[in-house]
């Protein structure tokens, strides 16, 4: 619970100090809100990394270099070379077995993606209540986040582009991810890559109670 509220107090810490005073209180106040009740659907995807199709996007931004940090030496590396990791890289995190997925402009932090090797950087990036077979090298992966002013530059779909190709040369088999069933924006750019919804979770929370329960899928 204490670790939960870092999270939080750092990622309210980064969006004060990237995008501003009421961006701040706009997702202060979302996250509050959703604290106290929120009733979603939320759809688990999968993508099959067993074999990989020749769909790739790159980025509609000059300048834009990908950073992958999958180990305390190589956040060290980065932050020495004046990359500006801020607290959106959680170097905790890391350390627990994560990957980030990092798009860098010159040295300024535009995107982060991160993956999880474990269910305890699971529980980090994905709090959703599904199965990660970890063990079947399964992985999970979301929690992304762009940076205002490079948004609609292609980044997202950039970054999963390379994501599913890592993995698959990681001997990965499934990457699981969820997305909010009313996010039309994210299914759309994701769906690009053809994974297959597993599964559909109503979830309804009200302060500390939660329960959720598994929809059918009707396509």
């Amino acid at each position: 619970m204490l670790l939960k509220l870092k999270d939080f107090l750092d990622l309210s810490v980064y969006t004060l100090k990237e995008e501003g005073f009421f961006s701040f209180c706009q997702k202060a106040l979302a996250h509050l809100a959703g604290s106290i009740f929120s009733y979603n659907t939320i759809l688990v995807y999968e993508k099959d990394l067993t074999k990989l199709d020749n769909i790739y996007f790159y980025p509609r931004l000059d300048g834009a270099v990908l950073k992958i940090i999958s180990s305390i030496d190589e956040y060290n590396k980065a932050k020495e070379g004046g990359y500006s990791l801020d607290i959106a890289v959680s170097e905790r995190w890391i350390g627990e077995g994560a990957i980030a997925f990092c798009v860098f402009v010159g040295r300024d932090l535009a995107h982060l993606t991160w993956v999880a090797l474990n269910q305890e950087t699971k529980s980090h990036i994905d709090s959703n209540n599904y199965q990660v077979d970890f063990l079947n090298k399964e992985v999970a992966s979301g929690a992304s986040k762009t940076k205002k002013k490079y948004l609609r530059k292609g980044l997202y779909l950039f970054v999963y582009s390379e994501i599913f190709i890592f993995l698959h040369n990681l001997g990965k088999t499934r990457d699981k991810f969820t997305i909010n069933e009313s996010n039309t924006a994210s299914r759309r750019a994701l769906e690009k890559f053809n994974p297959r919804i597993i599964k559909k979770i109503k979830c309804l929370r009200i302060l500390f109670f939660s329960k959720c329960r598994e929809l059918p899928l009707i396509f």
